[in-house]
């Protein structure tokens, strides 16, 4: 995956990404096709050994979630103010207890999401850890011969 040298103050997921790459390509040699290895549309694998492409693959797949879920969080946010707002308008006396309502639906949400992207993201990792799996095993290996008659006594 190329980036273009110089990025535009409004790109800041550029700038992320050429920063994630820095830190693979000076973390692990010879992970400088990230995107490749991230499994990027029309890449091509990555060369040597597969468990490299698997854990860029994984990492991408984290950050993935990460962005996802603090997406995600800002519109729970967003609707636990509306709703705080909507609580205090009225002026009643029992806006204290709307708002601890709203608070705890919003904990609530948080709670749920974080559970949702959890699940996801271990069955994602789970299927990256068998198709890792299924890359190392030797075809040509196959099961040990069975000898199935009995020898003569």
């Amino acid at each position: 995956m190329s980036f273009p040298p110089n990025p535009s103050p409004n790109d800041p997921l550029g700038e992320l990404m050429r920063a994630w790459s820095g830190m693979a390509a000076a973390a692990m040699p010879g992970a400088d096709a990230l995107g490749a290895m991230a499994g990027a549309p029309g890449a091509a694998a990555p060369a040597g050994n597969p468990a490299v492409g698997a854990l860029a693959q994984a990492h991408w797949l984290a950050s993935g979630v990460w962005l996802r879920l603090g997406s995600r969080a800002a519109q729970s946010l967003a609707q636990y103010q509306h709703e705080c707002g909507a609580a205090t308008h009225p002026g009643g006396a029992d806006a204290p207890a709307r708002q601890a309502d709203a608070a705890r639906a919003h904990l609530r949400r948080l709670g749920e999401m974080a559970l949702d992207e959890a699940r996801a993201l271990d069955a994602q990792l789970q299927g990256l850890a068998e198709e890792l799996r299924a890359s190392m095993d030797d075809p040509a290996a196959g099961p040990a011969p069975r000898r199935h008659a009995r020898a003569k006594p």
